[in-house]
């Protein structure tokens, strides 16, 4: 059988923020027909931009303030932010972030080469994990937004590939803490293993604990990246 493919809602439609639902040619003073909630709070939708693209200011603490807003109260901070704002100043935000992650996990794998007794010169390694980590990022956001444009235009959702790559630019503030966290660890291992508080035996628990530790990681930058996505696909500016 034809898949019949959804209508993608342009962007002059009027979208319930709840629920998506089109209110185009509604009373303002009645409620969406789909899930009841007034069409004024849609019309009347209080999403701004972030600290990081105020006008008025920039430098270190209204990065750091947007960075705690993202990570801290992620729901928050989506459903709060304009969708259509300066994509560029957004791209410079996570430009930050990927590099201070890239730091933390080429210092976490250059650790992470020396506990293992791998033997590896530390200089080459940190450079290497550096450039590597961050091309990946680059290249993993690049076709997140990418994939997820195309599978919400499948879907019938609004979702154009600049309000997604909004949405992930300022998602890279999520690899913060997975980063410190794993250089927590490592770096840990690493001091007590030093000191003789513990001995090589434990690698293989270190080593499991560092597996759980990707694994629970995956979860969070999916999770966080869906609150991103869910937050913004109804947006109407």
């Amino acid at each position: 059988m034809t898949r019949v493919a959804p209508i993608v809602p342009a962007e002059s439609d009027l979208l319930c923020e709840r629920c998506g639902y089109t209110l185009n040619g509604l009373p303002a003073a009645s409620n969406c027909p789909e899930c009841g909630t007034p069409i004024d709070e849609s019309i009347k939708s209080d999403r701004l931009p972030p600290a990081w693209e105020a006008a008025d200011r920039s430098g270190l603490a209204t990065f750091f303030e947007t960075s705690a807003d993202v990570i801290v109260r992620p729901t928050h901070f989506y459903r709060t932010t304009t969708t259509r704002g300066d994509v560029e100043r957004a791209h410079r935000f996570a430009d930050l972030h990927w590099i201070l992650a890239a730091l933390l996990f080429a210092s976490t794998g250059t650790i992470h080469a020396r506990v293992s007794f791998l033997g590896l010169p530390t200089l080459a390694t940190f450079v290497a994990l550096f450039i590597g980590t961050w091309l990946t990022l680059w290249l993993t956001t690049w076709a997140a937004a990418r994939l997820t444009t195309w599978e919400a235009n499948y879907r019938g959702i609004r979702l154009p590939i600049n309000v997604v790559r909004r949405g992930m630019y300022y998602h890279a503030a999520h690899y913060l803490p997975v980063g410190v966290i794993a250089l927590s660890i490592v770096g840990g291992y690493a001091i007590v293993l030093r000191y003789n508080l513990v001995g090589p035996q434990t690698i293989t628990t270190y080593l499991y604990t560092l597996c759980a530790v990707v694994i629970v990681a995956a979860a969070y930058l999916f999770h966080t990246y869906w609150i991103g996505m869910r937050n913004m696909m109804y947006a109407n500016r």
